[in-house]
């Protein structure tokens, strides 16, 4: 099923939201060569605003939301996730190489993309990448369990209670805020 929404009456932007039957909803803005920014874990597309004022005037920007595959009760491994996003691009951009621009976790996506499917990609740009497959690579157990948690409200919150939450919570404010004394 295809979907169209315009949303120039609820965001005052001139802006489009598609749903693909990969169940990705993006954003696309201007018009020329395709430029796809792919935003980090726990992010959003409009952490991408800033870059997509100016690339819009000579190019046509996609920014995939790919919130839904990180955080859901139903979460995709990387691999699958990289996937999925190679399939959006072959269905959306049929016979078309991309730009391909990634931050954080969504860099880490653009590169396995790039290695696994050079086809797909003309050019890449990465901003502070991830390491591909990175849950894997995180030293600290306590990071691990955070990105494997499904990211519904309820399950954190009953994760957080815990012993091991507060644990967490603890080891992640001296990481994070060492000036505090209570850690």
């Amino acid at each position: 099923m295809f979907l169209f929404v315009d949303l120039n009456a609820f965001l005052g932007k001139a802006e489009t939201l598609y749903r693909v039957p990969h169940k990705i909803t993006y954003r696309e803005y201007g018009h020329g060569s395709i430029v796809v920014l792919l935003h980090g874990y726990g992010g959003s597309v409009m952490h991408w605003d800033p870059i997509v004022e100016r690339l819009k005037e000579s190019h046509r920007v996609v920014v995939p939301n790919l919130t839904h595959l990180y955080m859901s009760e139903n979460r995709l491994l990387f691999s699958r996730i990289v996937e999925h996003v190679s399939n959006f691009i072959r269905t959306q951009f049929p016979g078309e190489r991309v730009s391909l621009s990634g931050m954080s976790f969504g860099g880490a996506l653009a590169w396995a993309i790039s290695v696994k499917y050079p086809e797909l990609v003309d050019k890449m740009v990465l901003l502070n990448p991830l390491m591909p497959e990175p849950i894997s690579r995180f030293r600290l157990p306590e990071t691990r369990y955070f990105f494997v948690l499904p990211m519904d409200g309820k399950a954190v919150l009953r994760v957080l209670a815990s012993p091991i939450g507060q644990a967490f919570l603890q080891r992640a404010a001296g990481i994070f805020r060492p000036d505090r004394e209570d850690t």
